[in-house]
């Protein structure tokens, strides 16, 4: 697997939070994110966004290390997701601005089927490139996967790059 170390700097976001009226986690997050929040709409709507159409950012706040993307309770209340954006001029409503602090990352890119990328892509990081990389996970950093076009739902073809906040050990 090709792992990629980037210096990335702050980013202003623009996204939702998985929160609902209750404080609780959606049961079924993908359905009411591209269902009743058209959220393609509201990150269209956004004249700022870098991301093309479809291309979006998942946070995961408030995490020591990555979190098993395959099992439901990793995408709780702290899961953001969200466009990165060059100006906050312009934010629709029910969304919020946030920063992404800087940090290096390492970009790992999991593909196939989402439950089995992931869950692969996970073992390599904690069971072979953290360990011998001279590295940790920053917990002062985000988590995060950049979706792209290819990141459909359940499809083989799926793509997305998950991205590691670092420190040196």
């Amino acid at each position: 697997m090709t792992v990629q170390l980037l210096d990335i700097p702050e980013l202003n976001v623009i996204g939702w939070a998985n929160v609902n009226s209750s404080g609780e986690p959606y049961a079924n997050l993908w359905e009411y994110v591209f269902g009743e929040l058209d959220i393609d709409a509201k990150f269209d709507a956004i004249p700022t966004k870098v991301q093309s159409s479809g291309c979006y950012l998942g946070l995961f706040q408030n995490r020591t290390s990555v979190p098993k993307l395959w099992e439901h309770t990793a995408w709780d209340i702290d899961f953001f997701l969200c466009v990165e954006v060059e100006q906050l001029d312009c934010i629709p409503e029910g969304l919020v601005h946030k920063k992404l602090p800087a940090s290096t990352y390492a970009i790992f890119t999991a593909k196939g089927f989402p439950q089995l990328a992931f869950q692969h892509t996970w073992n390599y990081i904690h069971n072979e490139w953290l360990p011998d990389s001279g590295y940790k996970f920053n917990p002062d950093g985000v988590f995060y996967i950049q979706y792209t076009e290819k990141s459909g739902p359940d499809d083989e073809r799926f793509e997305a790059n998950l991205c590691v906040p670092l420190v040196k050990k």
